[in-house]
């Protein structure tokens, strides 16, 4: 390897004797510059690197802090004898690797003290890459651990959190409830916690689909969050269910949170691309100093309680737990009654859903999509009437109920797209003793039955299996058949076709006051109208209203 030598002297003479001298130090090829004055050395020094500066005492020792040498370039001093000690104290205060050789010194020395002065220089040079390399490496590092810190955090946080909503998950809810709880057992302070459900979400996610409950879930998310104090603490529990912890908060506090949080789900539609829902939230109130619970699962367990009653009483409010101490607190006598209820309305929704699994592969999804127009359709028909939400379930219940079971009685009739034999009419005819039958087998189910005899009787006395006509049929098996006729025809199905929406209100036209009641069917246009569940101009809508009009007052004094 190459390495440069500058030797400076005031006297030509000199530097070629010297550089005659370096040379002959090792067999290694030196580029070597003779230089006579300081400013040459300067010059030559911004041209290029340099490993080694030899100079003599025609360069003063006041001048060698001048010279400003670059840290890796090392600097050999002759100096005669009686300089030593000045140059000597020049260069303790100079930076880098130096040394003084008198000019006496035979060309061995001059080698050995050349060759250690550039050995020391290549290791200050190897050491100085070495601590740039781990530099590099401890940024790297530095960099790498605050990653693994961030990804920490985010793992963190998904431990944490509800991958749904966002909010914090039921793991979480258990740790900081039982902080929470020994804290304010510590300080006699208040815990309050609210307990809130969805209302009727089982059938917002059977009637719209999964992908609209998991919208109502993030929206009840948004919205808890933006009507609850900073200090809150908001969790998702699971399924339809969300806690608010509410540290230092007496329960009158807690119920202004709880009704603004409840006003904030009911006075505003959830609105999707797909389906426009008013949905209801029912919540159940617990404090620490009100209620006395002995630990964190009986708070939680009170307002449930609380809820239960929220629940049983009509839902979209808000109760307190009232049961404590005092077994004679009003309406501590019907937490049984609620309990039951609760049971019960659980029970037949597990029923159901345990139905609707059994006959999943029966059907395909056109079925599932004629289900869930159907029961839309029934949801707008209950608005209108102004039915209660017992009712309104009710009719749920029995469209599902009839389709999932025809499926599984009858499924080869339900695909069959020819025209009926005599045998398949007689077995369809049949069909509605079937259902009775079956539902037998649940008690809860009574109110349904009816329903389920009764919905494919006709208007005009026709239909079966018992020949029933006018005000004889219940009104919500003339709402079902209604709906679920609609729902064929607005969707194409495995066994009809869709069509078109003037052929739709041809077919309502022909149907009313034979199939259909001809009142029900003038209501249907009115939701056709308001909620656009069919594109049609309005003025062929008023013009078929009008022929069903004169169609409901024949009928009517037919019947």
């Amino acid at each position: 390897m190459s390495e440069t030598v500058i030797i400076a002297h005031s006297h030509p003479s000199v530097t070629q004797s010297l550089g005659k001298r370096v040379a002959a130090t090792d067999s290694e090829e030196r580029i070597i510059h003779e230089v006579h004055s300081t400013e040459s050395i300067h010059a030559l020094l911004k041209k290029s690197a340099c490993a080694l500066l030899l100079i003599d005492s025609s360069l003063c020792p006041q001048d060698i802090s001048s010279l400003h040498l670059p840290v890796n370039t090392a600097l050999l001093v002759q100096a005669e004898p009686a300089q030593m000690e000045e140059y000597a104290k020049q260069l303790s205060g100079l930076p880098g690797i130096n040394d003084i050789i008198l000019p006496s010194a035979g060309t061995a020395v001059l080698q050995l003290k050349i060759q250690l002065l550039l050995n020391h220089r290549n290791l200050n040079s190897e050491l100085s890459r070495v601590q740039k390399q781990l530099t590099t490496l401890t940024q790297k590092f530095t960099d790498t651990e605050e990653s693994l810190n961030s990804m920490q955090h985010y793992f963190d946080m998904l431990y944490e959190r509800d991958g749904l909503t966002g909010l914090y998950n039921r793991k979480y809810f258990s740790k900081v409830l039982k902080q929470e709880f020994e804290r304010a057992k510590h300080y006699d302070a208040e815990l309050t916690l609210l307990l809130l459900d969805v209302d009727h979400f089982n059938e917002i996610n059977r009637n719209s689909g999964q992908i609209f409950g998991d919208f109502v879930l993030n929206e009840i998310a948004a919205r808890l969050t933006s009507n609850t104090e900073k200090f809150a603490l908001s969790f998702r529990f699971g399924g339809g269910n969300f806690i608010v912890l509410l540290p230092q908060t007496n329960v009158v506090s807690a119920q202004l949170i709880a009704d603004r949080l409840r006003q904030s789900c009911a006075k505003k539609k959830f609105n999707n691309t797909q389906f426009s829902h008013h949905v209801t939230i029912s919540i159940g109130i617990a404090s620490l100093l009100e209620s006395s619970p002995e630990t964190p699962d009986q708070l939680l367990d009170m307002a449930d309680k609380a809820l239960y009653q929220a629940k049983a009483e009509g839902r979209n409010q808000c109760k307190v737990y009232s049961g404590g101490n005092n077994q004679n607190t009003p309406g501590s006598q019907d937490l049984p009654r609620e309990t039951l209820t609760r049971l019960l309305e659980k029970t037949r929704a597990n029923s159901i859903a345990s139905i609707e699994l059994l006959t999943h592969n029966l059907g395909g999804e056109a079925d599932r999509k004629h289900i869930r127009q159907a029961l839309y359709i029934i949801d707008l028909f209950s608005k209108r009437l102004g039915f209660i939400e017992p009712v309104q379930e009710t009719l749920h219940n029995a469209l599902t109920l009839s389709v999932c079971l025809k499926f599984l009685l009858h499924s080869d009739l339900a695909d069959k797209q020819a025209t009926l034999t005599e045998e398949d009419d007689t077995l369809l005819k049949d069909l509605p003793y079937k259902l009775v039958d079956l539902t037998k087998i649940f008690d809860f189910f009574s109110q349904e039955r009816q329903l389920l005899f009764c919905h494919q009787e006709w208007y005009n006395g026709k239909g079966y299996p018992e020949g029933l006509r006018g005000d004889e049929i219940p009104m919500g098996a003339k709402i079902l058949n209604l709906s679920d006729s609609m729902a064929s025809m607005i969707l194409k199905t495995s066994h009809g076709k869709k069509l078109p929406p003037e052929d739709i209100l041809r077919e309502l036209t022909q149907g009313a006051g034979k199939q259909w009641d001809p009142q029900l069917v003038l209501l249907l246009l009115d939701i056709i109208q308001e909620e656009k569940l069919i594109p049609l101009k309005t003025q062929l809508l008023d013009d078929t209203r009008a022929i069903l009009l004169k169609i409901q007052n024949k009928k009517t004094n037919e019947i």
